[in-house]
């Protein structure tokens, strides 16, 4: 009958360590990932909305108007198309397209989820950064951060999602 004891006590201990190893070895998050997209420009959807009030001097933009634009992403390798971009981008601070300030908001739809993305940008530049806010489905809950930079006929996105 001593043994018993020192059975259970070995049984209930082998349980406990069975228990906490399992837990902490399925439920880990994904480490660092860093994605890369390439956006050919002469395909991209662009419209300019003149919000209230309306442009008088050519080309000066004021609080609210917006910019919305749709573009095609392909492979890091420009080959094979992997989803969608769709930025909206609304005038914080007036000036011409190349001075004004814009908040921006993208959304990039893949084909396991969507990233979103935000930040403040102006159109005068080659290259933007905006925080990843979130996703879904594969990307839900995603942080890190969103650059694009353009040169020539095509621009370049990197995201670095953290873990």
């Amino acid at each position: 009958m001593a043994r018993l004891p020192t059975v259970v006590a070995g049984a209930l201990a082998a349980t406990i360590l069975a228990v906490l190893l399992a837990s902490s070895g399925s439920a880990q998050q994904p480490g660092e990932r860093t994605l890369t997209f390439i956006e050919r420009n002469n395909l991209a959807t662009f419209k300019l909305v003149d919000n209230p009030p309306r442009s008088r001097e050519g080309g000066r933009l004021s609080l609210g108007d917006m910019f919305v634009f749709a573009q095609r992403l392909f492979d890091a390798a420009n080959e094979r198309r992997v989803g969608r971009l769709a930025t909206t981008c609304t005038v914080i601070k007036r000036g011409s397209s190349d001075t004004a300030g814009f908040q921006c908001a993208t959304s990039i739809r893949l084909r396991d989820g969507t990233i979103e993305a935000q930040g403040l940008s102006g159109f005068g530049q080659t290259s933007v950064r905006f925080a990843v806010v979130g996703g879904t489905q594969a990307y839900e809950g995603a942080r890190g951060t969103f650059a694009a930079s353009t040169s020539g006929r095509t621009s370049t996105d990197v995201i670095h999602l953290l873990p």
